[in-house]
């Protein structure tokens, strides 16, 4: 029996060895896996670009007119954001794949091969958020949202000539309102995230909130999509 040259049996080991690595990309993963592994990969960002568009209404029929919004993280930290729309919670969406990593209850891959438009090998996987940290979450940053918006307007009324009183008087009825909004508030919320398969990394993710809540005591269904695409490439090119 020959033997094998040492550098030929060295060639095959190596060889052994990288396709081992590649598996741990292409291998089966499952959903789960798929979104811890986006999940660190976005952490692991220190500077990129995000821009994207939101648009409401209620499942009546009724839509709002959507907006574009825009932004750059660098050092982990949300430095500028443009929004053409005010008050429109819009955050990092690095805080919206934490709360999903930590907040969800199903994930599942839905497609796994080519992106025929940018011709690279993807992964997408579609994620549903823990309804009752769903509803939590937006309890708080409804909750946050009105109290921003009081502050501004008593801070406007006390530095023009608008009545603070008159003012302070709508910010309770609006206080009002929420409270009786959040106490049957139910949110639903899923997401679609595009996955960079050879870097892990997020190309663009997609969010579906639900929102089922009582205004004056008649039920409403209102509805918020939001699509945000990635560029973590942008900022070096700049």
């Amino acid at each position: 029996m020959r033997r094998i040259n040492w550098r030929i049996r060295v060639t095959i080991i190596l060889c052994a060895v990288l396709l081992q690595g590649c598996s741990i990309i292409t291998g089966n993963r499952t959903g789960d896996d798929w979104l811890e592994l986006v999940h660190a990969g976005i952490t692991a960002e220190d500077d990129f670009r995000f821009d994207g568009s939101v648009a409401m209404g209620f499942t009546d029929g009724i839509a709002l007119t959507p907006y574009s919004f825009e932004g750059e993280i660098q050092s982990h930290k949300q430095i500028a954001l443009y929004v053409k729309e005010k008050n429109s919670l819009v955050r990092n969406p690095v805080n919206d794949l934490d709360f999903i990593a930590m907040n969800y209850s199903n994930a599942e891959i839905v497609y796994e091969g080519l992106d025929k438009e940018q011709e690279q090998s993807i992964v997408v996987i579609q994620v549903t958020a823990d309804e009752e940290a769903a509803t939590s979450r937006w309890k708080d940053q409804l909750e946050q949202e009105l109290t921003s918006v009081t502050i501004q307007a008593i801070g406007a009324a006390e530095e023009g000539s608008s009545n603070v009183k008159l003012v302070q008087q709508e910010a309770r009825e609006a206080e009002a309102a929420l409270a009786e909004m959040l106490k049957e508030l139910k949110v639903s919320m899923k997401y679609t995230i595009t996955i960079d398969k050879l870097r892990a990394k997020p190309l663009k993710m997609e969010e579906y909130v639900d929102l089922h809540y009582k205004k004056n005591g008649s039920p409403l269904n209102e509805y918020r999509k939001t699509n945000i695409k990635f560029d973590l490439d942008g900022l070096e090119a700049g």
